[in-house]
């Protein structure tokens, strides 16, 4: 299935980044960067990276920070009618099942709403455990569910909640 694919690709992205990490500087919003494609519009911080794939109907859109934190966008088409529980449920299993090295621990709800999962969990990776802060959030359209992902170490969430903020204060999609 489509979304099995794309979420493993968002999985695999996210990890690499995980591992080849190097801390967080401050998003850069004095030269911001602007996405308007495939329906989808937003700003983001200049000093992020944006890749993008369309596999199938699904959009996957991969935001990266010189550091360790990552947002990924994926827009489904309304057919496939997945809330947001379910797919934030969905995303952290396969996460756990798919981690090529390391274990993730402890996770954590703090919050959660109809457009809303806010979590925490850690990563054990050689005798190091590196704890996290994970959202997810939604916006619905008559045609599609877009989710947006976003993942920081502990650590890097105050350096890095401005441009997530940034990106989720400007999205539109149509």
């Amino acid at each position: 299935m489509d979304f099995n694919i794309s979420l493993k690709s968002g999985l695999l992205l996210f990890i690499w980044f995980f591992i080849v990490g190097c801390g967080e500087p401050d998003a850069d919003l004095n030269n911001t960067k602007s996405y308007n494609k495939n329906g989808i519009s937003f700003k983001y911080p200049g000093n992020w990276s944006l890749s993008d794939e369309l596999t199938g109907d699904i959009l996957s859109i991969y935001l990266e920070t010189p550091g360790d934190t990552v947002v990924i966008i994926q827009n489904y088409p309304i057919d496939y009618s997945m809330n947001l529980k379910d797919f934030s449920d969905d995303f952290r299993k396969s996460m756990s099942e798919n981690l090529p090295i390391g274990k993730i621990s402890s996770q954590t709800t703090l919050s959660t709403s109809d457009t809303m999962v806010d979590e925490e969990f850690s990563i054990s990776l050689a005798g190091e455990t590196i704890p996290h802060r994970r959202k997810f959030l939604v916006k619905d359209s008559d045609k599609s569910n877009c989710f947006l992902i976003y993942q920081v170490p502990k650590e890097d969430y105050e350096k890095s909640q401005i441009g997530f903020e940034f990106i989720h204060s400007s999205f539109e999609f149509k």
